[in-house]
């Protein structure tokens, strides 16, 4: 409802949706994407190899993420590591990879702060820097880095 909405505001998008590979697993997505009148602008892509995936992300200008609940989603991470700002719902790991430089978070189950969110990101675009997102991702979730803290948990831990 928040795309549909943003595109009745004169918005000008198109949404591509990855994941999946299941026989019929779009299907219920592409049903609803009808009813909300934005199906044509609307892409389903069933199944990615995982690496081509840098350069479908790479063709984006955002990742939207509206879940009712996340661990540490990859996919964000991945996201930033292309340089992608983002707009994810406040639920578990988003909370901790989502930072004001590199995209919005929004309420759960709250369409009108999806949309607010998404118009947010569009409308600052050009404040947020590909490079220093990509770079961010890497300082933070490079896993020598990751590597690095586990070690110091289980040193601290034991001392």
């Amino acid at each position: 409802a928040a795309v549909a909405r943003l595109r009745a505001g004169g918005r000008d998008l198109q949404l591509t949706f990855v994941g999946g590979g299941a026989a019929g697993t779009a299907e219920p997505f592409q049903r609803e994407a009808q009813r909300l009148g934005v199906a044509d602008i609307a892409d389903f892509i069933d199944e990615v190899p995982w690496s081509e995936m840098p350069a479908v992300m790479s063709a984006a200008d955002l990742l939207v993420l509206p879940s009712f609940s996340e661990g540490l989603p990859l996919v964000l991470v991945e996201a930033m590591a292309c340089g992608l700002p983002l707009v994810a719902t406040r639920c578990g790991g988003p909370i901790e990879v989502v930072e004001e430089m590199v995209g919005r978070l929004v309420e759960v189950g709250d369409e009108v702060d999806l949309e607010r969110g998404i118009a947010y990101v569009l409308d600052h675009y050009d404040s947020y820097d590909r490079d220093a997102i990509r770079r961010r991702a890497l300082e933070r979730f490079d896993y020598r880095r990751i590597a690095e803290r586990i070690h110091s948990v289980y040193e601290n831990a034991m001392a």
